[in-house]
């Protein structure tokens, strides 16, 4: 049996972007972020990057800390200081399964946003923007419904534009909470059901004023829409067709982005709004509705891109004979049964929370 002071803790947070900001100091790593006061962040760039408990105690002591024990529990009750796990088969599997790549680090993010200079929304300006946005999706779900839209172009060319236009998007998250005093965030890619799919660290968002936090969820189609707006341009400019595709497909995304059955913008914008109004039974029954059809589209999208990447592996035969695409599939399925079951508890614990809920307000 291991002593409590032979566990060996680390001090995660040194390699973290540790800055001021807004009144407030806040370290940021890819993971989370931590608001702490200044003394504390000048305490995790000193304090040995992983150590057992007894060499951290005798660090403090060093240093002329006193009370060293109290200081010490304090590191690790405010998640300062974690203890330090063996990596187990199951996580090694899950990050084959679902592996997280650091595309753009807060570092970068944080040097490039330093130069940007600083503005102040008022709250007129930030609900015009909400407001821009939604009429900037009208007015595509308007052109996907009455044009007969036809992809040209260079496929490739095409795929690089739209995942570029995504990277805008995810940095648009990490400036508005830049602005707003929550400190730039990394942008990374990981698989989630069956997509690989950019985001951004969102920590600490819980913090904002209703309207900040709107505009920080939605920050990515602020900066989308302002590159689906220079791809027009470059298309008008060029009239080549692929810059057209590309749009329509960025669109399409920011689209699918709105779905709120899948932990995309749309989920967040959309569990934010309707918080408070879901005991209302009239609201109940739009919210059914709502993520029922949410439902059948995620269904619809997957099936479809499903049979896109079968014709794709169909024309590399000499690939598909050596079970290349078997391989792919059986990847595919298990990242959807392991997405399908998360959903499947998120959504009966929330069954759980609500009829809780309306219990505790039968009895008063």
């Amino acid at each position: 049996m291991i002593k409590k002071q032979d566990i060996i803790y680390e001090n995660h947070l040194r390699k973290a972007l540790k800055k001021e900001q807004a009144g407030k100091y806040i370290a940021i790593n890819g993971q989370s972020c931590y608001f702490i006061n200044e003394t504390t962040g000048l305490l995790i760039d000193i304090l040995p990057e992983c150590g057992c408990a007894r060499e951290y105690l005798f660090f403090l002591k060093s240093m002329g800390i006193k009370n060293e024990n109290k200081i010490f529990e304090k590191l690790i009750s405010s998640g300062i200081l974690i203890k330090k796990e063996e990596k187990r088969i199951k996580e090694i599997l899950l990050k084959i399964i679902s592996p997280d790549i650091s595309v753009l680090n807060v570092f970068l993010m944080d040097k490039i946003f330093d130069k940007i200079p600083k503005i102040d929304l008022s709250g007129k300006i930030k609900r015009n923007m909400l407001l821009g946005i939604f009429a900037f999706f009208i007015f595509n779900v308007f052109l996907f419904s009455f044009l007969k839209i036809e992809f040209r172009g260079n496929g490739f060319l095409a795929a690089g534009l739209v995942v570029l236009g995504s990277i805008f998007h995810e940095i648009g998250h990490s400036y508005f909470m830049y602005l707003f005093g929550f400190g730039a965030r990394p942008v990374g890619v990981f698989f989630y059901l069956i997509y690989p799919s950019l985001y951004v660290n969102m920590s600490g968002i819980e913090r904002m004023k209703p309207l900040d936090k709107a505009l920080a969820n939605a920050g990515g189609f602020v900066f989308q829409s302002i590159y689906c707006a220079f791809l027009i341009f470059l298309y008008l400019f060029s009239e080549e067709e692929i810059f057209l595709s590309s749009y329509f497909m960025s669109v399409g995304l920011m689209i699918f982005n709105l779905n709120p059955f899948i932990r995309s913008d749309g989920y967040w914008l959309y569990k934010d709004f309707i918080k408070d109004k879901i005991l209302n039974p009239k609201w109940k029954t739009i919210n059914l509705f709502y993520l029922t059809a949410s439902f059948m589209f995620t269904v619809y999208f997957s099936f479809n891109l499903l049979r896109g990447l079968s014709n794709i592996f169909d024309d590399y035969r000499k690939v598909g004979e050596i079970g290349f695409k078997d391989i792919l599939f059986f990847y595919i399925g298990i990242i959807s049964i392991k997405a399908l079951a998360r959903k499947i508890k998120e959504f009966t614990e929330e069954i759980g929370i609500k009829n809780n809920y309306n219990q505790a307000i039968v009895k008063t």
